[in-house]
């Protein structure tokens, strides 16, 4: 299996090698690469990079993960007719912006569709390249993983996401997904504030929900020891042993967003 991951300014590309599992000599039973991709990079240089990456002969099915803006809905309101309309109104374009396809992933323990789009010029390129091209946002993998973590039906709790450009907030009843919202944000206070008030208008209280942190260690441990301030509850969530210390959460350069897709399928 192949997969790739377009993060907010990276590419990285891992492929599961099955028969590999077994080693003697120690090494990592996935090869793993990481690629460097900036936003302000033209279309075309960036389709180069990615042709570059996708060894052309495969046939093996390719998992492409998206960072990226998402919008969710409830599953009893939703019209797969209607998914393009309903990205276009909550998440607008610019009018110069390039033409995008919009795809929707099921939130099944949380009754809920995510529905997200990439650029038409990349769906594009990469089926040229690949005979199998699955297209899933990076925070369904989240959203999912989550949603089934907690101690028991009726908890509250607060999850905050840390990427290299944005931060993710959900907040859960049980496995039920009370909202989710990303902002574009790194400062730390900036941060709390957002994540805070978000968790607030929906009854998740500070005082009393506990908080979890995902993302770079370093960056999360940061956020946690300020957090500590304003939340009664904040918990690190260690990468190494949310995926039983697998052999890729060892890989820094692998994003959790990325590694959720890929150890939770």
């Amino acid at each position: 299996m192949h997969y790739l991951h377009l993060g907010d300014q990276q590419i990285h590309y891992v492929i599961d090698h099955s028969s590999s599992l077994l080693t003697t000599d120690g090494a990592l039973p996935f090869q793993h690469w990481q690629w460097d991709i900036h936003r302000d990079q033209p279309i075309p240089l960036l389709l180069q990079q990615i042709s570059d990456v996708v060894p052309h002969e495969s046939r093996t099915p390719l998992h492409i993960v998206v960072n990226g803006a998402a919008t969710l809905i409830p599953m009893a309101d939703f019209d797969e007719t209607d998914c393009e309309a309903h990205l276009d109104f909550t998440l607008p374009q610019r009018t110069d912006s390039l033409e995008r396809r919009v795809f929707y992933d099921v939130l099944p323990a949380s009754n809920a569709v995510l529905i997200f789009g990439i650029s038409e010029n990349i769906c594009a390129a990469f089926e040229r390249l690949w005979s199998n091209v699955y297209f899933v946002s990076a925070q369904t993998g989240i959203l999912r993983r989550f949603a089934t973590r907690q101690e028991h039906s009726r908890e509250k709790r607060c999850f905050i996401h840390l990427r290299s450009q944005a931060v993710d907030v959900a907040c859960f009843l049980g496995n039920h997904l009370l909202g989710y919202n990303t902002f574009d944000t790194l400062q730390t206070a900036d941060i709390i504030y957002y994540a805070c008030q978000f968790a607030t208008t929906l009854d998740c209280f500070p005082t009393s929900t506990p908080f979890y942190i995902s993302g770079q260690a370093t960056l999360c441990e940061a956020l946690a020891q300020s957090l500590r301030d304003y939340v009664s509850k904040v918990e690190v969530v260690q990468t190494q042993e949310e995926f039983a210390h697998h052999p890729l959460t060892t890989v820094a350069q692998l994003p959790f967003e990325f590694l959720t897709h890929i150890l939770s399928l």
